[in-house]
């Protein structure tokens, strides 16, 4: 924390200690090795706002893992490096909570309301569209013998496989393609899988967790602290 009243200022202090380190290095190469250092550290980006969310089960957070609002033109823009809203493998459900659950930790508004009325429209079907998994086959269907992932078994269930991604739902049943699905979608799986670990990954910095909220527990703020 720079502790400066701008971003300017606090964008100055980067380059300038990026210029420092890399003087240092540079003198101490040519002492110590006698060659030229072409070590140039650079000054990438100012954070306004950062959090490390926490990894699941640890009371730390991850170096690459992490989100940031940057400053663009005036306006804000979330930065997300890591995080499961920028990676492939999470539905666009887990995305979208993500994301506006770091939005919300960010500008200190409400966390466990918003967490408990996302859960409540999931069941109530409002996000059907966005739990869709994705995943690609990397062999024949027939030569997955020692394991068979969820996709997989969805693609089991098709007449036909058009290209290598496989769309399906995780239903009551286990999980289904998106053409033939014949079971209801089992939710709870999402809550627990897609929402859950998100959740506790913020709530815990609120002396919290997803349990605790479920029970009614009562939120703090997280830059009161």
């Amino acid at each position: 924390n720079t502790k400066k009243d701008s971003t300017e200022e606090a964008e100055q202090i980067g380059k300038d200690i990026a210029k420092e380190i890399t003087a240092f290095y540079q003198q101490f190469v040519e002492q110590e090795y006698q060659r030229k250092s072409y070590l140039e550290l650079q000054f990438e980006k100012t954070y306004v706002k950062f959090l490390l969310p926490r990894v699941r089960g640890s009371e730390k957070g991850a170096k690459k893992r992490y989100a940031g609002i940057l400053m663009k033109e005036g306006k804000e823009a979330l930065n997300f490096v890591g995080l499961e809203v920028v990676r492939r493998d999470w539905t666009a459900l887990a995305k979208k909570f993500q994301t506006e659950l770091i939005e919300r930790v960010f500008h200190e508004k409400d966390v466990t309301g918003y967490v408990r009325d996302f859960i409540k429209e999931i069941k109530k079907g409002t996000y059907d569209d966005l739990l869709v998994y994705r995943k690609s086959l990397r062999k024949g269907v027939a030569d997955y013998t020692k394991t068979t992932p969820p996709h997989v078994k969805a693609a089991r269930k098709l007449e036909k496989i058009d290209g290598d991604i496989i769309e399906y739902y995780i239903t009551t049943e286990g999980p289904e393609p998106v053409q033939k699905r014949r079971n209801p979608i089992d939710y709870q799986h999402y809550i627990d899988k897609q929402v859950k670990p998100l959740a506790d990954s913020i709530l815990g910095f609120y002396g919290s967790s997803f349990d605790d909220l479920v029970r009614g527990d009562n939120q703090k703020s997280l830059f009161s602290y």
